[in-house]
């Protein structure tokens, strides 16, 4: 891109700085005022420098403002530490078959983490991302304990042994739908722990929620504690190697 004055903005071609690179012309994704587009905070797909710190401005000035989503376009980042979510944000990816928008790990890190803010993540959503563990992230989508979650419409791939596409401890009113869990050596999802936030209620695991609609080439499956709704899903658990 063009070398151009930070902050100015032409055609709908607007200056952004990029930690790298410094301050560049990119191209600017019109969002709603309740939105804002990470390219806006300088996240470039496709140039394989890493966009962790880009991304993570993005959420913390989404959150800061009281805007609730966070757009991606389509393409590929990279991303060396994980991505924190705190309460009431979405994470949404481009509507696209062609160009996808794909998160890759280039670190053993979780890629998102859904953060307690107090307690437990509240009124979270990830949707329309495609989450490369690159055969090294612990996990795609980590929490401690989550409320009013949704999942869906995601896509998991290269996660190795002993890593989970989605990790977590209690989870109460969690939606996890119509995502694709595709061809790994791991866990499809692991829902374990106990939910401490509520410790005179017996909640461990996903609570109240739904696991429906998704399709699973996970060698290890899922596994849950709790209670929630299971079906129209889709197992293929004899993978090949």
């Amino acid at each position: 891109a063009a070398e151009c004055a930070s902050g100015a903005c032409v055609s709908g071609i607007c200056c952004y700085r990029h930690s790298a690179t410094g301050t560049y012309c990119g191209t600017f994704v019109s969002v709603l005022p309740s939105e804002l587009s990470v390219s806006e905070t300088g996240a470039t797909p496709d140039d394989g420098l890493d966009d962790s710190a880009a991304i993570q401005l993005a959420i913390n000035q989404a959150k800061a403002s009281g805007k609730t989503t966070v757009r991606l376009s389509g393409g590929v980042y990279l991303v060396s530490n994980s991505l924190t979510i705190p309460s009431s944000i979405a994470l949404v990816g481009a509507d696209s078959t062609t160009r996808p928008t794909t998160l890759r790990a280039t670190t053993a890190s979780p890629m998102v983490v859904l953060t307690n803010n107090p307690g437990s993540s509240w009124k979270t959503s990830i949707r329309r991302i495609t989450f490369d563990g690159a055969g090294i992230a612990s996990a795609g989508i980590e929490f401690a304990e989550a409320i009013f979650t949704t999942i869906r419409d995601n896509r998991f791939i290269a996660f190795g042994e002993g890593a989970s596409a989605i990790k977590g401890g209690g989870a109460i009113y969690m939606n996890i739908v119509g995502n694709v869990f595709d061809a790994f050596a791991g866990y499809a999802a692991s829902l374990l722990g106990e939910f401490s936030s509520y410790p005179t209620v017996p909640y461990a695991g996903i609570n109240v929620g739904a696991f429906s609609g998704n399709t699973v080439r996970a060698r290890m499956g899922v596994r849950f504690q709790g209670g929630l709704e299971f079906e129209n899903n889709v197992f293929d658990l004899e993978l090949d190697g």
